[in-house]
């Protein structure tokens, strides 16, 4: 059938089926199965339970790695903790490997990871999550380590419709060039520090390449980690959805990201 693909399963005794050993017949149910591959939606595989090597943390945002006002990091030891303006189960992206479960904060809450020492010192790492923005205060971060005096690392915004990832050590910079996001629009956003320069990537694809470049390492200043605002300025707190957000402790290549976007994986 021209546009179709049907697999059909049969009653068929043991003795009389093509494919079938002892094996084979013991592990399933006889059934009748039709399958037509027509107006069917691919899902793309999770990346579940275990790291990567270079995996750090990954905070699903799912139902099943929430416990009360714990975010789980499925992958370490460095689980956030839930602010009130913070809603959970709410409806991810659509391309969210699973669950299509997210979190919402409404611009006055977060989920705080604590210090991510694990990346501390490194000459490379990778940021990657799902984000949806309402609306974005200028000159503030959304998804950063960021401390009073700027050092740090992270999703950062200098005007209200844009993003970038900076990477910030004892007052010098590296980044990537920023580039135009609309809001209420779902993105997977990557931000990659590697060999003193920052690179943005949107969906899979480079959006921009560096703008600053410093001979810099990532700062190993103990702050927290924090998903949802700017732990030293509250009023510029973003309303955003947040899903699946990833820490690497390395820079991830262009074909590792086009992966991470269209599979949940890296590899």
């Amino acid at each position: 059938m021209t546009g179709e693909s049907r697999f059909i399963s049969d009653r068929r005794g043991r003795e009389e089926a093509s494919w079938a050993d002892e094996e084979d017949w013991n592990a399933g149910t006889p059934e009748n199965v039709g399958v037509t591959a027509d107006g069917l939606v691919g899902r793309a595989p999770t990346q579940d339970g275990e790291a990567p090597d270079s995996g750090v943390s990954r905070w699903t945002f799912d139902n099943e790695d929430t416990s009360g006002s714990v975010a789980i990091d499925s992958w370490g030891g460095n689980d956030g903790s839930i602010s009130t303006g913070v809603s959970t189960g709410t409806s991810g992206a659509n391309q969210t490997y699973g669950t299509n479960e997210a979190y919402y904060f409404n611009g006055d809450g977060e989920v705080n990871c604590g210090t991510i020492t694990e990346v501390q010192g490194l000459n490379s790492m990778t940021l990657a999550a799902w984000v949806k923005y309402d609306s974005i205060r200028s000159f503030n971060s959304s998804i950063a380590m960021h401390t009073q005096n700027d050092d740090g690392w992270g999703f950062t915004h200098s005007d209200n419709s844009s993003i970038r990832f900076r990477c910030e050590t004892n007052g010098s910079h590296a980044s990537s060039r920023t580039v135009s996001i609309n809001l209420g629009q779902w993105y997977h956003a990557v931000g990659v520090f590697d060999d003193n320069e920052g690179r943005m990537y949107l969906n899979g694809t480079l959006a921009a390449g560096p703008d600053v470049s410093n001979d810099i390492t990532v700062t190993s200043v103990n702050d927290p980690f924090c998903i949802g605002n700017q732990k030293y300025n509250s009023s510029r707190d973003i309303p955003m959805d947040a899903d699946d957000v990833r820490i690497y402790s390395k820079a991830l290549s262009d074909t590792e990201i086009f992966n991470l976007y269209n599979t949940g994986r890296i590899d």
